[in-house]
């Protein structure tokens, strides 16, 4: 119940455990995805035993070469470049887990709203990512799970996802969908207001605050009607 999911996540029973599947998704750059502390972070939990497949989906520029995988965990990892969005969601969809590993130069802890929480969200996947950018989307701040597999980075924080038991992680994915309903309403809130009231740049920042995902993803482009 909720009191065992209040309990710290130490190691549960392994038979318990089923593959987890991991997806880290969108520009398959290492300017925007710290690759090598996913990779690390990888070797880190495979050599505590734990059973994983990565798929990594994205777009990949075709003058740039493809990512190199490390030896010992490329049979563990799945590549999907530039697919139809028809391919790409269901490969989300269908797994457990989505992390981000942002680079740090990317603010998108700060400045800049990034595509995999909504993603995420839409496909019913738990999000394990560090507090830093949990605290960023209210619909997940009260979400017990998501709360307690938060850590101070990314790798922590897919640390302590996969110690997660089969029925935690159900309740995972529940709370992702719960998310996904609270953003999604506050998302037609928003746009019912912008359609019944004029508005005019400076009031677009007190608009958002009513809904912190819609702010978050466009703080940084201001409202302004345009003459016709």
């Amino acid at each position: 119940g909720d009191s065992q999911n209040l309990q710290s996540l130490s190691p549960l029973t392994w038979a318990s455990h089923s593959t987890r599947h991991i997806v880290i998704q969108g520009t398959l750059s290492k300017e925007r995805r710290n690759y090598d502390s996913f990779f690390q972070c990888l070797t880190e939990i495979q050599k505590k035993g734990r059973q994983f497949k990565v798929h990594m989906v994205g777009w990949r520029r075709p003058s740039r070469p493809p990512l190199e995988l490390p030896r010992h965990l490329a049979s563990s990892i799945d590549m999907h470049e530039n697919l139809k969005f028809d391919a790409y969601f269901p490969i989300i969809a269908r797994s457990d887990l989505l992390v981000t590993f942002s680079n740090s130069s990317y603010l998108y802890y700060s400045d800049r709203g990034t595509s995999s929480v909504p993603t995420g969200l839409n496909c019913g996947v738990g999000l394990a990512m560090p507090a830093s950018m949990l605290q960023l989307y209210p619909s997940l701040q009260n979400q017990v799970l998501h709360q307690n597999i938060s850590r101070e980075n990314d790798c922590e924080s897919l640390k302590a996802a996969m110690e997660l038991n089969d029925q935690q992680m159900a309740r995972l994915k529940e709370e992702a969908a719960t998310c996904r309903r609270i953003m999604m309403q506050g998302a037609r809130d928003l746009l019912l207001t912008i359609a019944q009231a004029p508005i005019s740049a400076p009031d677009s920042s007190a608009l958002f605050g009513k809904c912190g995902e819609a702010f978050q993803e466009l703080r940084l482009r201001p409202m302004t009607r345009h003459k016709p």
